[in-house]
């Protein structure tokens, strides 16, 4: 009789640690937010569309520029989206290596950023999320998942942001945005999917 309360109260034990264990939220893998988010090359979330153009001063000489960047230091709720050219606008030593970069800016701060390098290639989007953890003291690859484009594209999501590192045909790409601007993009593209659809004729 002892014996069988003995287990019956070993499986009350063990039943009620794993109802705290289901009960218990998750852990976010990573924390970070805006506010905490990588500076790459100077760019970071939050800084404002002014702090952004000035990393390329030879941007605003181009005459296509000049609507988006009017449009960007307006802050409105749009997301405007600079496309800069370091070689040609000035991006100097600290671009070095990369080929472009667009930054999309609301409120007349910038809420996505994205880096195409032209640099050294990569033998597997594996070997490039690595380096990313490394040099941007980012989690490990493991905690990196598979993203839209599969095998060449990972993403990692944090309480606040988004980083999606992709490789194409050995070349590299990073994007940095928050939560917010990635909704607001998705709800976007799927409304005008949705229309499209409606408006197909096979």
């Amino acid at each position: 009789m002892k014996k069988l309360v003995m287990v019956l109260l070993a499986f009350a034990f063990v039943a009620g640690s794993i109802n705290q264990l289901v009960a218990r939220p998750p852990q976010a893998r990573c924390g970070l937010t805006e506010a905490n988010a990588p500076s790459v090359r100077g760019l970071r979330l939050g800084m404002s569309s002014q702090q952004a153009i000035d990393l390329f001063p030879a941007a605003i000489k181009r005459r296509e520029m000049k609507d988006d960047i009017d449009r960007a230091k307006a802050g409105g709720n749009e997301v405007v989206y600079l496309a800069f050219e370091p070689a040609g606008d000035g991006g100097g030593d600290r671009f070095a290596g990369v080929a472009s970069v667009v930054t999309g800016v609301q409120k007349n701060r910038v809420v996505d950023f994205r880096i195409a390098y032209a640099g050294p290639t990569w033998s597997s989007i594996e070997e490039w999320v690595g380096k990313l953890s490394e040099t941007l003291n980012l989690p490990a690859a493991r905690d990196w998942v598979v993203g839209p484009t599969e095998d060449s594209n990972k993403v990692l999501r944090c309480s606040g942001i988004q980083i999606e590192a992709s490789t194409q045909g050995g070349g590299a790409t990073l994007r940095v945005r928050t939560n917010e601007s990635f909704r607001e993009h998705a709800a976007h593209t799927g409304s005008s999917d949705e229309s499209k659809r409606r408006e197909f004729k096979p």
